[in-house]
């Protein structure tokens, strides 16, 4: 039986119009709160297939952003780590296989999924009991050699 594939833009499609529809039935703070169990939900499965056992943060970050490469979600994602509790996360061009629905929901005002950042913060909490912040994101970066950029910082729980 040979693999399927979704295509990415149907994949785009489908993250766009459910997230737009929750936040138009729902409002801003239901889709938050979406958006943050499905991160939970996520990590939930995700650690049953990948190494868990208890690392740094930072190594935590690397090894799921693996796991998110090798699935395909993403091309590459560069983590630099500032301090024990600061990192920001650059984004390959070609990256977010949602990235046009990201687009699309913040022009609408709507929280974006942010699949892999919401998965990471599950993740973090649990093997590291670290809180996760994503302070800044940056998008729209068509001159620039990558796709998007994020500061995350952690603090004890």
């Amino acid at each position: 039986m040979s693999e399927r594939v979704i295509d990415r833009d149907f994949f785009d499609l489908e993250t766009y119009a459910v997230y737009s529809a929750i936040n138009r039935l729902f409002g801003k703070e239901a889709t938050q709160r979406v958006i943050n169990l499905f991160g939970e939900l996520a990590w939930r499965d995700i650690k049953k297939r990948i190494k868990v056992e208890m690392q740094s943060a930072y190594d935590v970050m690397r090894n799921l952003a693996g796991y998110f490469k090798d699935v395909g979600y993403i091309t590459g994602l560069d983590i630099e780590k500032i301090n024990e509790y600061e990192f920001i996360a650059t984004f390959h061009k070609g990256s977010g296989a949602a990235y046009g629905a990201v687009m699309r929901l913040k022009a609408e005002n709507a929280p974006p999924p942010h699949y892999l950042t919401t998965t990471m913060s599950a993740a973090i909490r649990d093997v590291c009991n670290m809180k996760f912040n994503l302070i800044h994101t940056e998008l729209d970066t068509a001159e620039k050699e990558y796709e998007a950029r994020e500061r995350w910082v952690l603090t004890k729980i």
